[in-house]
């Protein structure tokens, strides 16, 4: 490894990669890679400690802490401070759990000339079918708006009825 001047006059380390592949003559003239190094950030400072082991409940060293939080907890940490001079134990606890209600994502037809193949290829792998009594092709509308397909929606005639009652 060795350092070098960047575009910007920065100090950079570098060090020699080997090849992956069977040297070529273009791979031999220019010798091997020079691959920028850069070192790991180093977490230690005043406010971090390091993990030292993490145990999840019921676990040896985790049984009393499972006893007095029960199901809500979900691990337990020992931490070292840098200098590995104390430790203090952290648990995690679960403070709310609910249901995740998924949005149901509509099904709305659309318009793809019979002369787009590619359209409707496109269309048939993000899973669209085409109904060939009203000849339009269905599929989510999310996927739809991401096709950019939004002026080719068809609206039921309800809708349209209704927008022509509106002041």
């Amino acid at each position: 490894m060795y350092s070098i001047k960047n575009r910007h006059g920065a100090q950079v380390d570098v060090r020699l990669t080997a090849q992956r592949h069977a040297p070529t003559e273009a791979n031999m003239a220019t010798g091997p890679r020079e691959v920028p190094h850069r070192p790991r950030r180093q977490r230690s400072g005043p406010g971090h400690w390091r993990v030292a082991k993490k145990m999840n409940p019921g676990e040896r060293g985790a049984i009393k802490l499972t006893r007095l939080h029960g199901d809500t907890l979900l691990c337990v940490r020992y931490r070292e401070n840098p200098d590995r001079t104390e430790r203090i134990t952290t648990i995690e606890l679960v403070v709310e759990r609910a249901v995740i209600q998924k949005r149901s994502d509509t099904v709305v037809a659309f318009k793809i000339k019979p002369e787009e193949r590619d359209l409707q290829r496109r269309a048939l792998a993000l899973g669209a079918r085409y109904d060939s009594t009203t000849k339009l092709w269905k599929l989510a509308r999310r996927e739809v708006l991401r096709l950019g397909l939004r002026h080719r929606i068809a609206m039921p005639m309800e809708e349209i009825l209704q927008g022509e009652n509106l002041p």
